[in-house]
């Protein structure tokens, strides 16, 4: 593959069908999404399969925003990617940092991220 998945992945997502970033998945995926929404201590956890992925996504509102990846690392079959959320017109929501390990046919099987606005690796 000459495209990262990731930033094939967040394209998809960020895009007018953010369901068809789900062709990217395994069917066998799991997953774990640590979000924090604010800088206090509270945080969510959301954890699955592939389906609990896609109602996942379609809860979440997409539009208005997006992600920008800044770094991103291959170590064999797994991708790890340091990024921001930020809306349309550039403003800082938050920091991620996301790993997925791929299968054979490129499609994520292990996902993982953490996100907070507590903390920004750009300026």
């Amino acid at each position: 593959m000459n495209e990262e998945f990731f930033a094939r992945y967040f394209a998809a997502l960020d895009g007018e069908q953010p369901l068809s970033a789900l062709e990217m998945v395994a069917d066998d995926a799991e997953f774990a999404i640590l979000w924090a929404p604010g800088t206090e201590r509270r945080c969510g956890q959301f954890i699955g399969g592939r389906e609990e992925l896609i109602e996942f996504t379609e809860a979440g509102d997409t539009s208005g925003w997006g992600h920008l990846i800044l770094a991103s690392a291959r170590v064999g079959d797994v991708e790890l990617v340091l990024g921001e959320t930020r809306t349309d017109e550039g403003e800082f929501i938050g920091t991620f940092v996301t790993a997925a390990e791929l299968d054979s046919e490129g499609r994520m099987k292990r996902y993982i991220v953490g996100r907070s606005p507590g903390i920004r690796f750009s300026d």
